[in-house]
Parts: C-alpha cells; sequence; structure tokens
C-alpha cells in the first residue's frame, strides 16, 4: 500500500504564524499533533484501496503565534483581526483495482473564530476547504510532482450586529514524489465586508 504524508495543514500553520511573527519557525509542529491513522484495505484483489489519516492542529501553532492576523481594511479600525481556534480534517489517497490514484485533504474551519475586542465572528456553514490530485493508472509520479492552485473563500458571520466577512486566501501546492504536501506559492488571508460595510 502507498504510504501517505499529510503536511500541509502543518505548513499552512508554519506559515501563517511565519508572517504574524517576521521570520520562519526553525522547526514544525510535531506528529503528536496528528490523530490517529485509519488504513482501509479490501481483501478483494479488484477492489480500491483507501490511507486514510485524520487530524486535529491548533491554528496557528501556540508555540509560534497566538493568532494570525487578519486585514479587513472596510472595518477601519486601525489593525488586523485576530483568527484562530482549531484545524480538523483529514488527508487520504484512494488507488483503484486499475491502478488510478486519487489523493484528497480536507481542511474543516468550523472551529475557527475571528475575533478583536468584544467583536466575533463566528464561521457560516461550508467554511471548508478540499484540495484534490488525480494521475493516471500504473503511471509513477513525475519528479515535480502534480501541482494545484487553490482559494479559500468563506463567509464568517458577525455576532455583534457588524457586517459578516468575506474570507478569502490562495495557495499552490504541490505532492511531490513521496506523497507530501509542499508549499510553493502562498497569500495571506485576507477579508472584506458584506452587506453594510461593503
Amino acid at each position: 500500500m502507498t504510504h501517505l504524508r499529510r503536511t500541509l495543514p502543518v505548513m499552512l500553520i508554519v506559515l501563517f504564524a511565519s508572517a504574524a511573527c517576521g521570520e520562519l519557525p526553525s522547526t514544525a509542529p510535531s506528529a503528536a499533533e496528528t490523530a490517529a491513522v485509519d488504513l482501509k484495505a479490501s481483501a478483494s484483489p479488484n477492489a480500491a484501496t483507501t490511507e486514510r489519516q485524520t487530524f486535529t492542529v491548533p491554528f496557528p501553532d501556540p508555540e509560534i503565534a497566538p493568532y494570525v492576523p487578519l486585514p479587513t481594511p472596510c472595518l477601519e479600525l486601525g489593525e488586523p483581526l485576530q483568527m484562530g481556534g482549531i484545524w480538523t480534517g483529514w488527508a487520504q489517497i484512494t488507488t483503484t483495482a486499475r491502478g488510478r490514484r486519487h489523493l484528497t485533504e480536507y481542511i474543516d474551519y468550523s472551529q475557527v473564530t475571528i475575533v478583536l475586542d468584544d467583536m466575533t465572528w463566528l464561521p457560516g456553514p461550508g467554511a471548508h476547504e478540499i484540495l484534490i490530485f488525480n494521475w493516471p493508472a500504473r503511471t509513477p509520479l513525475p519528479p515535480g510532482g502534480f501541482t494545484r492552485k487553490h482559494e479559500f473563500n468563506t463567509i464568517f458571520r458577525s455576532q455583534n450586529g457588524l457586517p459578516d466577512l468575506r474570507v478569502r486566501h490562495r495557495v499552490k501546492v504541490t505532492v511531490n514524489g513521496k506523497l507530501e504536501f509542499v508549499h510553493n506559492e502562498f497569500v495571506p488571508f485576507v477579508a472584506e465586508c458584506l452587506g453594510d460595510g461593503r
């Protein structure tokens, strides 16, 4: 069975925190932050096999930064909002009986909040992002891997009568020959106001 390594959320945590602190940390969060690995394989040679890993990690790593700064010019507060909480999700690779492989990563933001003083925004429905990579049957991963550009875009609802926020960020991610997620490019989170504050 192909061995899956999930490193994307850890990489993004490191990148968010480095943006807040101004420099990259010397070490990434430990493997202890990931949850148990759930391996599923069928005894039938004609069935697909799936290796799946779930995770729960702090967002961002509290040893690096207490929160991710979220610029929101439309609120005219003079300082960024503070985004933080817990990321949960899973990563899996499925290999079909014919050898085609599908690698998927799901990151859930439903336990992430945005705050500043007594102002609070909570994630709306669909606060997650999904990265999907596919490659043909019996074809080795190319030396450079597969690269995808992805944009996260979700709504956070105000709890204080202020405008709701549309939060965005963009990433370019490669799955390399070792089945590791590798960050290539990152655009930090930004927010725009919806409704009255638009």
